[in-house]
């Protein structure tokens, strides 16, 4: 259980990662319709050039048959249109390319949440035992504390059940929770879920990402409203000290950042 927050993505499951929907499903049908459009306007333009090379050639003779200052007006006229045409295939070309381009890219930015048996047993491993730790509350948490609070809390973990599950204790002030700590065979996702004496709910998807562990973290208060978030779970100093940072929302509403310290009591 954490006072905390994280990152505020919001995601949505793809095969065994998790990608934000910026570039999930809504992104997808604008990309398709924009490649629609985009087909459209250049049949459109496509067939006025071949419209407009007709009435070129077939202006040819007449056109040199006119007075000097008569063909200077004409060019004045048509100068412009056709530039303007052209730029706006140029401009049609770009989008047709651009488009793929920036998909393959965003492509690239899912997250992978899925993880091993050996993570699991890595990620209790670091975070068994017990902890000491200084907790700024970010939102007010019935039961605990007023927003801006700071306290001191108590951790304390151990590895169960053949070393399926790992439970734990969380102490902070006059409140408390229950965590316990499991992994979907199924999913292949370590899930750790938390309830505390003020009746909020958490449950937060575990993975490691780029060295450390991060936590997308769904939930709800006890009257109801919508927790969600993104925080990251560093390890230092071999393990002893564990920093919390990211970001969560309630209802939508963004919290102050987390800012959590513990360290390790036992060896």
């Amino acid at each position: 259980m954490s006072s905390g927050s994280a990152e505020t993505w919001t995601f949505r499951e793809t095969g065994g990662c998790q990608q934000p929907l910026r570039y999930g499903t809504s992104q997808s049908r604008t990309d398709s319709t924009i490649a629609c459009v985009v087909t459209v306007v250049f049949g459109i333009l496509l067939v006025v050039a071949v419209e407009s090379h007709e009435v070129w050639y077939s202006s040819a003779e007449t056109f040199h048959n006119l007075e000097r200052h008569q063909r200077d007006e004409l060019m004045r006229k048509m100068i412009p249109t056709t530039l303007l045409m052209f730029t706006c295939l140029a401009a049609v070309l770009y989008s047709m390319v651009s488009v793929p381009a920036i998909n393959a890219v965003e492509a690239k930015t899912k997250v992978k949440t899925t993880s091993s048996q050996k993570d699991f047993k890595d990620f209790c491993e670091i975070s068994k035992g017990r902890w000491i730790g200084e907790v700024i509350w970010i939102t007010d948490w019935p039961g605990f504390g007023k927003k801006g609070d700071k306290v001191t809390a108590y951790t304390d973990f151990a590895v169960g059940e053949g070393g399926n599950v790992m439970t734990g204790r969380f102490y902070a002030g006059p409140g408390s929770g229950t965590i316990l700590v499991h992994y979907d065979a199924r999913t292949r996702q370590i899930w750790e879920r938390a309830i505390s004496s003020g009746g909020n709910v958490w449950n937060h998807l575990v993975y490691k990402h780029d060295g450390d562990w991060h936590v997308q973290t769904t939930g709800s208060t006890s009257d109801g409203k919508k927790i969600s978030g993104h925080s990251i779970r560093s390890f230092t100093d071999k393990g002893k000290t564990q920093r919390w940072s990211g970001t969560w929302t309630i209802d939508g509403k963004k919290l102050d950042p987390l800012r959590d310290v513990f360290r390790r009591l036992d060896d």
